[in-house]
């Protein structure tokens, strides 16, 4: 195969491509991958659209079409092919291609890669292309977004201004083959018992082979070993090969806080006559099964990720479009998560961000990119060109991503039955959706909707509404004391950007995940809305790493009593020593108590249970703070330390907090932090450090914290640059106040078992 790249060089110095407005006199280097409104920012035309209100100024150039044009020179070589295609991947949206002045083609949908045949256009030598970009908004009229296949969030957001940009937002080539791999299906059969895993590799090509094409497929084990996939059937006259494989003793794929993520790697090749390879296609995967468990429980259904027959309980967050995909990814796996939920108000995400994902054993739930409008646009699934134009955007999607490990579920849309939800509606997400997954993936779980019951409503109404607490996923924006959900798919309870909010929302979130019904939990796993607030080293980040921990202490209190839960979410029992002490603000032992302990695998149980009245006596507890220590049979320990009242509550004493700097290595610092009192939420601050290693941490009296940093500058100035501060302060407790009034309500208690539906006998299924 021969490929024309038709893309801009990536260094960006330069581009072919010319960007003119229709009908206008602004003519402009353009750049593909690109879209018009990153170019008219880098040419100085317009000003940062996401800065103050210049999206105003944005939104008026989607209302007019651009044009994107260039020369590019085709080789006689490539014109004898037996075909010559148009490729582009990602265009956005409506768009009408000319080669040499001639309409060749028109696109409709951003999420799909589109095929053009055009060798009658082309002649060897010198030729043009021309794209015409049509306003979007045109034809999006009354119906918005619904009506047409673009990111939702181009057109409203509750996470960025609404900027519609016209563009490429993938890759622009010319294919020159006299046969091509079309696609490659992959199967996996897990058997528990025998521990042994069957791959089923199908491969499809654009056209029957002939006696001088033949292809082969291989797979590759991740320490090397490389061997023949034998071939089982050929149909040739359907362009299908069908390829089978049984791995004994199988290297398992896990997501990244249950074990390691080796990869496996297919390999699908076509080679002509003299065994030359004309054309190699490369999936990596990861043999591990998924499931979903749906069963029936007490008052309604379960809904939880089972990964290679072990239950799983998930911490995730939703994934919008960020600058950097690679460094947020890198953040979401140090601050504890194991899933990404792309929302179906963005696209579905690209080779890349799924290959990280598999690198690093982050599971993606994926949605379709339907969701619901603020304005109550509907989707017009009654049009059949729409229908048509969703499957073949379907069908390509569910067949470049099926493979990776990753992918654990595919999601009809996003709060679409919160809101406007049609006969029409129903009868796709439930029934025509369902069947295209099954039919052109057939290996992955498929959900109606988030959130859903699992349970298509009826035209009268649904016995069993959306966003049940005791029916599949649901959507949290406000805490009530009685419901707990079987699986949060996005927990809106926003943290804000504060330590003293975020404390709050912590003991929102562990609450949810600790509550247990005879010993089993009721809530299976948590996405929080959204990842962009873990990043940039905030808050929440520092205090996620340690809360989503795979094992965590949770210290419940009341006005009478403290009460630590151990939360396990391991596949192992623990057992060890638990240690409690409680010390004064000025580091006196107060009391001291210890236990042995033991926590089931994957559960969240009662530790110990500390009585003020007897344990105190007289003591003011608002001036005291307890340290608990675990202990394993290996010595292995975990702390937490957390004064006995509320921050809002305590006698705090400013801290004498100290600090000294030592080098460690090219831009990295050591800082160790003392403090002669119990000094609560400690917090370094300064222009020069990139990157902690910790932060917002607590201090017993008479110690030090050491932490290490990535710096811009040198010891000397970092060391006049430092900030600390803690919860000592006046300025503090005037901000917790206002916490404590716009969260405490909200939080449900520990113990309390959710009321029972009351239609659970009437409940139909589909």
């Amino acid at each position: 195969m021969l490929i024309v790249d038709l893309a801009s060089d990536k260094k960006g110095i330069d581009s072919p491509w010319t960007l003119r407005e229709e009908g206008g006199g602004i003519a402009i280097p353009g750049f593909l991958p690109g879209n018009n409104i990153a170019d008219l920012l880098a040419a100085g035309l317009i000003q940062n659209p996401y800065y103050k209100g210049n999206e105003h100024a944005a939104w008026k150039i989607s209302k007019k079409d651009w044009a994107y044009s260039r020369s590019f020179i085709l080789s006689p070589q490539a014109i004898d092919a037996a075909n010559l295609d148009l490729v582009l991947s990602g265009i956005d949206t409506l768009a009408e291609i000319r080669i040499n002045n001639t309409i060749v083609a028109n696109t409709d949908n951003a999420f799909r890669v589109w095929r053009f045949p055009i060798k009658k256009y082309v002649s060897a030598g010198l030729n043009t292309i021309s794209i015409t970009l049509r306003s979007p908004l045109a034809l999006a009229g009354e119906q918005g977004f619904c009506a047409i296949r673009k990111p939702a969030y181009h057109f409203e957001s509750s996470f960025m201004p609404p900027i519609c940009p016209a563009g490429l937002s993938s890759y622009i080539r010319i294919e020159s083959y006299d046969a091509r791999i079309a696609d490659i299906k992959i199967k996996q059969i897990h058997s528990h018992q025998t521990k042994n895993v069957e791959l089923e590799i199908e491969a499809s090509f654009s056209s029957g082979l002939s006696g001088q094409l033949k292809p082969e497929c291989f797979i590759e084990d991740p320490n090397g070993f490389k061997q023949n996939v034998l071939l089982v059937n050929k149909d040739n006259a359907h362009k299908h090969y069908l390829y089978r494989l049984n791995i004994t003793n199988p290297e398992l794929w896990w997501c990244r806080d249950m074990g390691a993520q080796p990869l496996y790697t297919v390999s699908v090749e076509l080679q002509d006559s003299t065994d030359t390879v004309i054309e190699s296609i490369q999936k990596k995967i990861g043999l591990r099964s998924i499931e979903v468990d749906t069963s029936p429980v007490e008052g309604g259904a379960n809904f939880g990720f089972i990964i290679n027959g072990l239950p799983l309980f998930v911490k995730g967050a939703v994934w919008f479009p960020l600058d950097s995909p690679a460094e947020a990814i890198d953040t979401a796996c140090e601050a504890n998560l194991n899933m990404l939920r792309v929302s179906g108000s963005t696209f579905y995400e690209s080779d890349a961000f799924y290959d990280l994902c598999d690198e690093k054993g982050l599971l993606v739930w994926q949605d379709f990119p339907f969701t619901a409008s603020k304005a109550g646009w509907v989707y017009p699934f009654g049009d059949c060109n729409f229908l048509n134009t969703v499957e073949e955007e379907v069908k390509y999607n569910l067949l470049r991503l099926q493979h990776h490990p990753s992918l654990v579920i595919w999601c009809g849309n996003n709060e679409l039955e919160n809101a406007v939800y049609r006969k029409t509606d129903a009868e796709f997400f439930y029934r025509v959706l369902s069947s295209w997954v099954n039919k052109y993936d057939g290996t992955h779980f498929y959900w109606p909707g988030s959130p859903s019951s699992g349970i298509m409503p009826l035209r009268k109404g649904a016995c069993v509404k959306s966003n049940s607490f005791l029916f599949g996923d649901t959507h949290i924006q406000k805490l009530r004391r009685s419901a707990i959900p079987r699986f949060c798919s996005d927990f809106s309870i926003k943290p804000a950007a504060k330590l003293y909010q975020v404390e709050a929302f912590e003991k929102a979130m562990l609450n949810v995940r600790s509550l247990t019904i005879n010993n089993k939990r009721i809530c299976n796993g948590i996405i929080f809305f959204s990842l962009k607030d873990y990043l940039a080293s905030s808050p929440l980040f520092y205090r996620a790493r340690e809360f989503n921990k795979n094992s965590y202490i949770s210290i419940e209190k009341t006005r009478k009593q403290c009460s630590l839960y151990l939360i396990n979410d391991t596949q192992h029992a623990y057992s060890g020593k638990l240690k409690i002490c409680i010390r004064d603000f000025s580091g006196n032992l107060i009391f001291e108590d210890k236990a042995r302990i033991s926590s089931a695998a994957h559960s969240s149980e009662l530790l110990y249970t500390l009585d003020y009245k007897n344990a105190l006596i007289d003591k003011d507890k608002r001036s005291l703070f307890l340290s608990a220590i675990l202990s394993d049979e290996k010595n292995n320990t975990k702390e937490r330390t957390t004064a006995l009242v509320r921050d809002l509550f305590a006698k705090y004493v400013r801290p004498d907090l100290r600090f000294h700097c030592k080098e460690t290595g090219k831009d990295q610092i050591s800082i160790t932090v003392s403090s002669d009192t119990f000094a609560r939420a400690v917090c370094i601050e300064s222009v020069y450090i990139e990157k902690l290693s910790n932060n917002y941490f607590n201090i017993k009296p008479g110690e030090s914290m050491t932490v290490q940093a990535k710096v811009s500058t040198d010891i000397e100035s970092l060391e006049k640059s430092i900030r600390l501060s803690s919860f000592g302060s006046p300025k503090a407790r005037k901000r917790l106040l206002l916490a404590w009034l716009s969260y405490t309500f909200f939080l449900p208690p520990l113990a309390k078992k959710p009321k029972m539906h009351h239609n659970k006998d009437k409940i139909k299924t589909f």
